[in-house]
């Protein structure tokens, strides 16, 4: 798997050795430099995996996804009205399917993202988890690809895929 360590660096610390003997300098150094270094010790091993890549990825999609969504409610609706305030703004057709395509994807990473970072964080990954993610990402794509274009049954195989990936990424927790 694809892994870079992450590097954090507290450049306000002073050095130990400027540190004179004086108890406030002690505590100053404990509190902005060591309490805190504490806190981001854990990530100094926290290993980008390559399901966390894909998971980056879904993130990309989801960001063009949310794009498209604008992109179509605008063309609708004009682009004036969705910078007002919409509480009375019903959209129909394409626009419809494309908020419901949003709302639907945004569910999906909140429902995929916990399981890639506990992976992650277990070091878990495997080739079952890496084609797990590998096939989420394809499904929710596929998916995003068929609502929007009204395709239902697809649409529907392709929810279930998806939904079903993300299952065998929590059962790999196990």
């Amino acid at each position: 798997t694809h892994k870079s360590a992450l590097l954090i660096e507290i450049s306000f610390c002073p050095t130990p050795t400027r540190i004179t003997n004086h108890s406030s300098q002690k505590r100053l150094f404990q509190r902005r430099c060591l309490l805190p270094w504490r806190k981001f010790k854990l990530l100094e091993h926290i290993q980008v995996s390559l399901e966390m890549t894909y998971l980056a990825m879904y993130g990309v999609v989801l960001v063009l996804i949310i794009l498209v969504q604008v992109l179509i409610s605008a063309s609708q609706h004009g682009l004036l009205t969705l910078l007002g305030n919409r509480e009375s703004l019903s959209s129909v057709g394409v626009a419809e399917r494309a908020e419901k395509t949003v709302q639907n994807s945004v569910v999906a990473m909140a429902l995929v993202a916990p399981a890639v970072l506990m992976l992650t964080l277990a070091n878990l990954s495997m080739p079952g988890t890496i084609f797990a993610i590998q096939l989420f990402l394809t499904a929710r794509i596929a998916y995003a690809i068929c609502f929007l274009l009204g395709i239902t049954l697809l649409r529907t195989v392709t929810w279930i895929v998806g939904f079903l990936a993300t299952t065998y990424l929590y059962l790999s927790l196990l």
